[in-house]
C-alpha cells in the first residue's frame, strides 16, 4: 500500500504475515490462545481494526471467512462474561467487562451482533444465546449458567472451568480450576494477574495455590514446563440434571 517499485510485493507479504498471525494467535473458534480473559479482547480488537479500518479499504482481507471468525470471537466473549458483564480473571486477566468493548475500535463493526446486543442491553435488545453450557475443548474452557434471563440477573448462577492450554503466554497453574457467581455476587474468584513483577508474589499468584483447584501434597505443579498435549478437556456432556 506504499507507492514504489516493490510496493505490491511488500503489501502482499504484510497481509500474508497478518493472516499467519491470526492462525497463530487464535483458535478455529476465534478464541485467543494467550490464556487470559482480558487479552482476548485486546487481541480481538486489534485484528478487527486491521481488517475493517485498513485492509477492507484496500479491497483486501484477513480471509474470506474472517467475518465468521469475528462473530465467533464475540460469541466467546458473551459466554465468557458473567451476569454482571465482567470476565472471570482467568490467567493474567484483569477486572474487565464485556461492556468495555464500546470504547474499542472494533465496537462499531460488531455492535449489531445479536448476542452482544442482548447482554449489553440487559435483555432489552438482540437475542439471548441458546446454550446454557458452552464448552471449548480445544482451548480448555467451559462456561455454565442456569439461565440467560438478564431481566432477572440475581436468579442466574454462572460458573467457569479451565483445563488446558496451547501456548505458555500468561499461563497460570489453574488447570481444573473454577469460578462461581450467583445471586448477583462473586462466590469463588480467580486471582488474575496481581503483578507482573518477578518475585514471591508473582510465583504465588501463578501457582495452583492461588486458584480454586486440586492441590497435591500442598504444592503446585510445573505448568510452564508441562506438555500442553497432556492437559485438556477430553470429554463433556449434558443431562437433564447436570452438565
Amino acid at each position: 500500500y506504499i507507492d514504489g517499485e516493490d510496493s505490491k510485493l511488500w503489501g502482499s507479504k504484510a497481509v500474508e504475515r497478518l493472516r499467519e498471525a491470526v492462525q497463530r494467535d487464535f483458535s478455529k473458534d476465534m478464541v485467543n490462545w494467550e490464556n487470559s480473559s482480558s487479552y482476548h479482547l485486546f487481541n480481538f480488537d486489534l485484528f478487527v481494526a486491521i481488517e475493517k479500518t485498513l485492509l477492507n479499504k484496500f479491497n483486501d482481507s484477513l480471509g474470506t471467512d474472517f467475518q465468521k471468525l469475528i462473530d465467533k470471537g464475540i460469541d466467546y466473549m458473551v459466554y465468557l462474561s458473567k451476569p454482571d458483564l465482567y470476565f472471570p480473571t482467568i490467567g493474567d486477566g484483569s477486572k474487565f467487562s464485556i461492556s468495555s468493548i464500546k470504547s474499542h475500535t472494533s465496537y462499531k463493526y460488531v455492535k449489531n451482533h445479536e448476542k452482544l446486543k442482548y447482554v449489553l442491553s440487559n435483555g432489552e435488545e438482540g437475542k439471548a444465546p441458546d446454550e446454557l453450557c458452552k464448552v471449548y475443548p480445544d482451548e480448555g474452557y467451559a462456561f455454565f449458567r442456569n439461565s440467560w434471563d438478564y431481566k432477572n440477573k440475581k436468579e442466574i448462577t454462572y460458573a467457569s472451568f479451565v483445563a488446558g492450554y496451547k501456548i505458555k503466554n500468561h499461563k497460570h497453574g489453574d488447570d481444573l480450576s473454577f469460578t462461581l457467581f450467583s445471586k448477583g455476587k462473586d462466590i469463588f474468584v480467580d486471582c488474575g494477574t496481581f503483578t507482573y513483577q518477578a518475585g514471591d508474589y508473582r510465583r504465588h499468584f501463578m501457582s495452583s495455590l492461588a486458584h480454586n483447584t486440586v492441590i497435591v501434597d500442598g504444592g503446585s505443579y510445573p505448568f510452564i514446563q508441562g506438555d500442553p498435549a497432556k492437559i485438556g478437556i477430553i470429554d463433556f456432556g449434558e443431562k437433564t440434571e447436570y452438565s
